[in-house]
């Protein structure tokens, strides 16, 4: 069984608004097949745009 953790907010937490998140991305290819040797650069700049066009 997996252990999950909780993260408690600080007590000085500020609202989403103003707040900068932190997020990671999780880009993977099950395979090595050849219709996959592109993918996992597509979701790179994929997830790399999404990221970045998101100001927090």
């Amino acid at each position: 069984m997996r252990k999950v953790t909780e993260i408690l907010p600080t007590q000085g937490h500020r609202s989403m608004e103003l707040r900068h998140l932190r997020v990671a991305a999780y880009c993977r290819v099950s395979t090595e097949l050849e219709e996959q040797t592109s993918s996992i650069e597509l979701q790179e700049r994929h997830y790399s745009q999404l990221i970045s066009a998101n100001p927090n």
